[in-house]
Formats: C-alpha cells, sequence, structure tokens
C-alpha cells in the first residue's frame, strides 16, 4: 500500500513531484454531496469514489485485484453535527470503487453546520464537499428513518456436489462429511505407498553400491597379495 494512500486517509497532504509514472491516483476514498443546503427530512444523494483498498500506482495489480486493490467494505456514513453522529447508511463500494447513496436527512438535526463522513475499518473520509447547512425550515414529513444498505451484496455459495450425488437432492453434512474423509483416506494410502517403494528403492541402491565396494576392495587385497608374494 502506498504512502500517498495513508497520507490522504490520515487527511495530511503530501507535497512533492511524484517519481515514475503513475498509472492510478492515489489521493484516497473521497465523498461529496449533491447540495451543500438542505431540509430536515429530504433526501440526500451521498457520493463516494476512488473507495479500494490499495493502490498500485508504479505497476500492474496482482491477479484478482484492479489498479485500486479491492473495492472496500464495511463502510459507514455518518452526518455529524455538534459532536453528535447519527448513522444514515451502511455498505460496500462497487467494482468501480464507487457507490452511491441517498439517504433523508435526520429529522432531529438542528439548523446549521454539520459534515458528512464515511469510516472503515482502515480510517475515515473527509471532504470540504460533504459540508452541509441545515436550513431553519421546518422538518418534511419523510418516511420513518432508518440505515440504508447499498452496495454489493454477498450471494450465497454456489457448492458443487461431490459425483454420484443429485443435485436436486444433495447430501446432508455429515455425508458430505464422509465422502470427504473416504477421498482422503484414499490419498493418504496412496502417499504411504510411494513412500514404500522410494524407501525399498534407495535401500537396494545401497546395497548394491556397498557390494561394488566390497567387490572393489576384495580384487584389491587379491592383488596386493599376489605382488607381495
Amino acid at each position: 500500500m502506498k504512502l500517498g494512500f495513508f497520507a490522504a486517509s490520515l487527511g495530511i497532504v503530501l507535497l512533492g513531484p511524484t517519481i515514475g509514472p503513475a498509472a492510478a491516483d492515489c489521493g484516497g476514498p473521497t465523498i461529496r454531496i449533491a447540495k451543500s443546503e438542505v431540509i430536515r427530512g429530504e433526501e440526500l444523494v451521498i457520493v463516494g469514489s476512488a473507495w479500494g483498498d490499495n493502490c498500485y500506482d508504479t505497476g500492474p495489480p496482482p491477479e484478482g485485484e484492479g489498479m485500486l486493490g479491492l473495492p472496500i467494505e464495511g463502510i459507514s456514513i455518518y452526518i455529524v453535527q455538534g459532536g453528535e453522529e447519527s448513522l444514515v447508511a451502511t455498505g460496500s463500494a462497487d467494482g468501480d470503487y464507487a457507490f452511491e447513496v441517498r439517504t433523508a436527512v435526520p429529522t432531529d438535526l438542528s439548523p446549521g453546520d454539520a459534515v458528512v463522513l464515511a469510516r472503515w475499518r482502515a480510517g475515515t473520509a473527509f471532504s470540504p464537499n460533504a459540508h452541509l447547512v441545515v436550513t431553519d425550515a421546518p422538518p418534511l414529513p419523510a418516511a420513518a428513518e432508518a440505515v440504508v444498505a447499498f452496495g454489493a451484496t454477498s450471494a450465497p455459495a454456489t457448492v458443487t456436489p461431490p459425483p454420484g450425488v443429485d443435485a436436486s437432492n444433495p447430501s446432508t453434512p455429515a455425508d458430505v462429511g464422509a465422502s470427504s474423509g473416504t477421498e482422503g483416506g484414499s490419498g493418504m494410502a496412496t502417499r504411504l505407498v510411494i513412500i514404500a517403494v522410494v524407501a525399498v528403492v534407495a535401500v537396494v541402491a545401497v546395497v548394491v553400491v556397498v557390494a561394488v565396494v566390497a567387490v572393489a576392495l576384495a580384487g584389491s587385497v587379491r592383488l596386493a597379495r599376489r605382488r607381495h608374494s
């Protein structure tokens, strides 16, 4: 993960030239709002961009990742006013490292300044473009306020049944476990046989070498005796 990404997450501005060609913008996650002056109860659109967990600005990313790594999950969006935080949305960035949230401005806010910020496990994103001014207009009759969910949801994992099992009538977990155990036992037996064969070959090789050495020594002894006699 590049230094620029961490610096942006902490709200630090780094100055200086960039060495080498940049393949990705490592400015870090950002948020902005469609309008800065709002009425309590009205719809507020919050847009996020560059929500990736890494940044490969000097070379290609690893297989399975994009230029900004993987889209960030577990994002929580708050509207903060006077030290009080109102959670308005939770979710994840999409494949383009972006999201768009449509939520209602909490009706319990007071007229005045507020700010929208987003948090995730690695830090907090805030921006001057996420500054709100809540007007003193009477709150709109909004629907029941609730935390909005956004982004991709996890799909149920697809399980491929083992050979001989009808997909329309899959085995119970116990049956599947027994099948896996049988396959594992067969694999272990095969490995043991291979190890045994290798061991036998090694022993035979040692015996052959010893026999060759013994024959050579015996020949040397006989030759020495002949010369001596």
